[in-house]
Parts: structure tokens; C-alpha cells; sequence
């Protein structure tokens, strides 16, 4: 059996990804990584070496209980996974996967390490070479409720027509069996039988590679749709009115993970260089800034320092105190089309994106507000 390999990979995620299947594991908490690339750029290509975990068992905690950690997070403690909040109050060393359900406070440095939280992570110390998720389950279940909106669509068409259909023929649904289901299917859907089948397929998909990421909800109903419209027997809807049942199920699902309010997430540090920071919400960066850095954030980014480097994302705001350097070197910063960007000083070479519309900052330009006015791009 592998214990350890060398990865290289475009990103850092990927890099995990092939790791995980190149050492047999399903979860990232199950091996040690550590960065082999000394100074890691976003964009480029980055090789790391995962160890298959030995003998140290992972701290863990009962659901629903803060855990707290005296000192450093290390080799001796192995990985930690909360249920409920943590409280580290040292450094994580390089390494280490640090996972909670709720909020993480960290107290020193993080170091070469995976930080996962789903409601706030706060790093008093600075963050090198490590990847900082938070919301990481949110952002995931508001990608599969869009994907599942167009199969539930679908579904509620079909149900829709079955039913208008049994009231002409005056049947029951408990009377229209699977094989005739399967008939009604095609008829109903005709041409666009396919591209549905694509649809579910691919939500199908996406739910079994994030299985351990997600609740255990998604996975039946995954499981519920595996087989619908190619063998109802299989999948368990045996008539028309066990369909319905589906495609309620379905729509509940939907309607539970909808996007509304699942934005408030928050990752607060003072200082990153060489990391992946990313955020269902709002990225605070309350001190000397950020160097090199991949940031992304589906509501705000805040940083009161220099951003030098690197690629930054946000959907509705950013706003910089300073951007890009003095020597040179690319900085992006990108919002989405309704949103803003904000920089005290915007140095030569800082490139701005809202929506597909590009500002290249050509020379070193003080008070920079950013956004779309009537299709056009205002700085």
C-alpha cells in the first residue's frame, strides 16, 4: 500500500484531489500534505507530498460541543474535526486539516495547512502557504439547489401532464404502473428527453464526488433519481402517485438549501501570503494585507492593508487600501456585474473587472471606485 506521494497539479485542490485517489482515500482528513512549492502562485502550477496518516488518531468532539485546544495544533494531536465550535490557541502546523461544523478560532500562525469552517473562521496570526475555506457545505449546496431547480422543473412538468392525463382517461394514480411511466416519460418530454437526463445525470454526479461533504439528505435523494425515467422499478417509484411523492421530495429539498440568508459567513485574519482563501461570505483582512494570494468571496472582501499579487474575487464589493506594487507584478481584482470595487491606491499594473468589462491601471492612480453605469464600465 502507497504511504506517501509527490503531486503536481494546477491548483491546490487539484493537487489534493489527485493525491486522495493516487493514495486510495475518500476524505482529505485522511493524509498529511505537506507544500513543496516554496513560494505558491495562484494560477500556477503547485506540487505538495501527501502522507497517508498513521498512527495518531484525529481529535474529535461530541456533536454539538465546543472543543478547545490548549497550544499548537501538531503531529501529536493528528487532525482536528468539531462538531461544534473549535478554539485552538497556538499555531497549526504545516500538515494539518483543521474541519468544524460551526466557528473556528485559531489564536496563532497557520502554516501549510487546510482550515475548513462552515460559519466563521478568525486567525489572530498570519496564514502562509495554507488554504482557508469557510462556508465550504453552504456554497456547495447553493450550487447543487441551482442544479436541482432545473431538475425539479422538469419533474413538476412531468408531473403536471400525468395528471391531466388521468383525469381524461379517469384513472387513478395508483393504476399507471412503472412501464407505463416510462412510456408517458419519453411521450411527455419528447426532444427534450435527453438534455434531461443530462441535467440529472449531472447533479447525480456531483452529489456522489461530495458525498462527505454534505448531509446525508442529498445523498438519498441522489440515490431516489438515480434510475427515474430509465428503470422506475429499480429506483423504487413503483406508480404515478409515488412519482408525485418524488418530485414533492424533490422540490422540499430545493426550497430547504434555497441561496437566501446562507451568505453570512465570515473569514478574519490580519495578514496571508502564498494561500487559497475562500468564503460563502465575507473575507476581512484586517492588517498588513495579502501577497500572492487566490481569494474568492460570495458576498464581500475587506482588506485595510496591500493587496500585492495574486487574484481576488467578490461578488458584490472589494474594497482595497492599497493594490498592486510598486516593482510590478499583476493584481487582479474582479466583482461580478452589479458589484463595486473600492482602492486608496491603485498602483501600475492592478487590473480591474466588473462583470466581462476590464480596467488596466496604467499608472499610479489615488481613490479608485469602480462599477457599471448603463452597460459601461466607471472609474
Amino acid at each position: 500500500m502507497v504511504e506517501s506521494v509527490v503531486v503536481k497539479a494546477s491548483t491546490l485542490e487539484e493537487a489534493i484531489e489527485q493525491a486522495l485517489v493516487e493514495l486510495s482515500l475518500k476524505k482529505r482528513k485522511e493524509m498529511d500534505i505537506e507544500l513543496l512549492t516554496e513560494l505558491y502562485v495562484p494560477g500556477q502550477p503547485v506540487e505538495l507530498k501527501a502522507f497517508r496518516r498513521q498512527q495518531t488518531d484525529d481529535l474529535a468532539n461530541c456533536e454539538g460541543v465546543a472543543l478547545m485546544i490548549h497550544g499548537d495544533v501538531d503531529r501529536s494531536t493528528g487532525n482536528i474535526s468539531s462538531s461544534g465550535d473549535l478554539h485552538i490557541t497556538g499555531n497549526v502546523q504545516p500538515s494539518l486539516f483543521i474541519e468544524s461544523v460551526g466557528s473556528i478560532e485559531i489564536g496563532g500562525t497557520v502554516q501549510k495547512a487546510i482550515v475548513e469552517g462552515e460559519r466563521k473562521v478568525q486567525i489572530r496570526g498570519n496564514v502562509l502557504s495554507s488554504a482557508i475555506h469557510v462556508g465550504v457545505r453552504d456554497a456547495l449546496e447553493n450550487e447543487l439547489s441551482l442544479r436541482l431547480e432545473g431538475v425539479v422543473h422538469y419533474l413538476e412538468r412531468i408531473d403536471r401532464a400525468i395528471s391531466e392525463i388521468l383525469v381524461v382517461r379517469d384513472r387513478s394514480p395508483e393504476e399507471i404502473d412503472a412501464a407505463e411511466l416510462n412510456r408517458l416519460f419519453h411521450w411527455i418530454l419528447e426532444e427534450k428527453f435527453i438534455p434531461f437526463q443530462r441535467m440529472k445525470q449531472e447533479f447525480i454526479q456531483k452529489v456522489k464526488k461530495h458525498t462527505s461533504q454534505l448531509s446525508d439528505d442529498w445523498e438519498v435523494l441522489a440515490n431516489h433519481l438515480y434510475n427515474v425515467l430509465s428503470d422506475t422499478v429499480k429506483s423504487g417509484v413503483r406508480n404515478a402517485q409515488e412519482f408525485s411523492r418524488l418530485v414533492i421530495e424533490a422540490r422540499q429539498m430545493h426550497d430547504r438549501h434555497a441561496e437566501d440568508g446562507k451568505l453570512d459567513s465570515l473569514l478574519e485574519l490580519p495578514y496571508a501570503l502564498n494561500s487559497v482563501l475562500t468564503c460563502n461570505g465575507t473575507i476581512m483582512v484586517t492588517d498588513r494585507g495579502l501577497c500572492n494570494c487566490s481569494v474568492s468571496a460570495r458576498r464581500d472582501v475587506y482588506v485595510e492593508g496591500i493587496c500585492r499579487g495574486g487574484e481576488m474575487y467578490a461578488d458584490q464589493k472589494i474594497s482595497v487600501l492599497e493594490s498592486g506594487s510598486a516593482t510590478g507584478g499583476k493584481t487582479v481584482l474582479k466583482t461580478s456585474e452589479s458589484g463595486t470595487i473600492t482602492i486608496g491606491l491603485a498602483r501600475t499594473g492592478t487590473e480591474l473587472w466588473v462583470g466581462t468589462e476590464c480596467h488596466l491601471v496604467e499608472k499610479d492612480q489615488i481613490g479608485i471606485f469602480a462599477r457599471m453605469v448603463d452597460g459601461k464600465l466607471i472609474v
